[in-house]
Parts: C-alpha cells; sequence; structure tokens
C-alpha cells in the first residue's frame, strides 16, 4: 500500500516514513501545495494521503476537492491541531476520509490508516465483481462504473455507496446505515457527507442521463431503482 505524506516539517515527515515504512508501506512525501499540484494519477498511485492542515500559512483542506478530483480512490486522512466539531465537520463534508487532532498517537494512527484501507475496499465488496442494473456497470476489480460505454468517475465513497445501493436494487438504507458501513462510526451523525456524496453521485449520473435513479424519503433513507 502506498501513502502519500503531505508535511512541511522535515523531521515530522521522516519519522511519519520510517514508522509507515516499518509497517509494510511504501511512503511519498512532499512538503508544499506547489509539490501537490505537481503530482499526476499517471505516475502515481496512492492508497491513502495524510495532509498535514497547515502547510505554512496555507490550508490543505483547500486542496482536497481538486486532489480527489485527480485521485478519486485515494482515501485522505488530516492531521490538524485545529480539532473543533465544526473542522472536523467542515473537512468530512469537502471529502476528507478522517481527521485526527494533535498531538496523536501513532499507534491510532496506523490503526485508523487500517480502517481506512478496510472502508475503501470492504468485505462487502468482493461478494461479487460486477453489477449491472439498467444499462448501469459496475465492475469492482477495476473499478470502473460505465454507462452505454461512457465512464463515470467516482470518488471511492461515491463507489461504495452506488454499490451498496446497485446490489439490493429497492432496498432502503437509512443515513446512519451508510454512515456505519462507509464511513467512520465515530462520525458526527448531524454532518452532511452522506448527503453530499449522494448528491454528487446523482449529478454525475444524470450528465450521462444513466436510467436507473437514486431515490430518497426524508428521515427514511436511500435507495436505487430502474
Amino acid at each position: 500500500m502506498h501513502v502519500l505524506i503531505l508535511e512541511d516539517e522535515s523531521k515530522v515527515a521522516h519519522f511519519l516514513c520510517q514508522a509507515l515504512m516499518g509497517e509494510g508501506y511504501k511512503t511519498t512525501w512532499i512538503s508544499s501545495l506547489e509539490d501537490l499540484d505537481g503530482l499526476t494519477n499517471s505516475l502515481h498511485n496512492f492508497d491513502i494521503a495524510i495532509f498535514d492542515r497547515l502547510i505554512g500559512l496555507d490550508d490543505s483542506l483547500g486542496k482536497i476537492t481538486e486532489f480527489k478530483k485527480k485521485f478519486p480512490r485515494c482515501a485522505v486522512l488530516i492531521l490538524s491541531a485545529i480539532n473543533t466539531p465544526e473542522e472536523r465537520s467542515h473537512a468530512l463534508d469537502i471529502g476528507a476520509d478522517d481527521y485526527m487532532g494533535k498531538p496523536y498517537s501513532l499507534m491510532e494512527l496506523i490503526a485508523r490508516l487500517r480502517a481506512l484501507l478496510r472502508r475503501t475496499t470492504p468485505v462487502a465488496l468482493l461478494e461479487k465483481t460486477s453489477l449491472m442494473l439498467g444499462h448501469l456497470f459496475l465492475d469492482f476489480s477495476t473499478r470502473k462504473v460505465t454507462y452505454q460505454n461512457k465512464r463515470i468517475e467516482l470518488s471511492s465513497k461515491e463507489f461504495q455507496i452506488l454499490y451498496i445501493l446497485m446490489k439490493k436494487p429497492g432496498q432502503v438504507y437509512s443515513k446512519y446505515k451508510l454512515l456505519d458501513e462507509i464511513w467512520n462510526i465515530q462520525l458526527d451523525l448531524e454532518s452532511n457527507v452522506v448527503e453530499t456524496t449522494i448528491r454528487n453521485v446523482r449529478r454525475k449520473l444524470e450528465e450521462v442521463s444513466v436510467d436507473v435513479k437514486i431515490q430518497s424519503k426524508r428521515n427514511i433513507g436511500y435507495w436505487i431503482e430502474a
């Protein structure tokens, strides 16, 4: 597994790299947002990215959306001394997959990386390698979603939500069930991360006129039907 580390303090970065390599991870260290902008998905294949939130005077949260578009399968964990419920919720809503306050335990950080990897590739997703609903095709082995040979680019969480809904068309999943299956159950339950992710999936499906719809009912949940 390949971990990207965005950290502007070399001693901290060296410590993290050594600790993660000792756990069997491959690591790449960058020290600036300019380095982050220069990464290309054609040359790099990251499974997890660890972003220190403040890089100099810049806030790395502002780069999450762009990074996720470039590396949709990569989970992002934020490390920050700013650790309020409002800041954690904001980071998760704009695309972060986890958020740890400083100071943090290395043991907990490594455990959270393992948890992120499990959520990115949950056991449930291994039950079937592909699904078809209408003309919408999802292939887990390649992480591709297509509609009439048109590729639909989804982030890791968007892919997981679509898989869960497509696996059992018509079955209703509550917001809290989706939080439990896809995100860390410790997330603030008032976060709108599920609604935001569903909205993004709907938009991407509508852009290519997909013949299935994600339905919802307030305070009940979400389901998909052809």
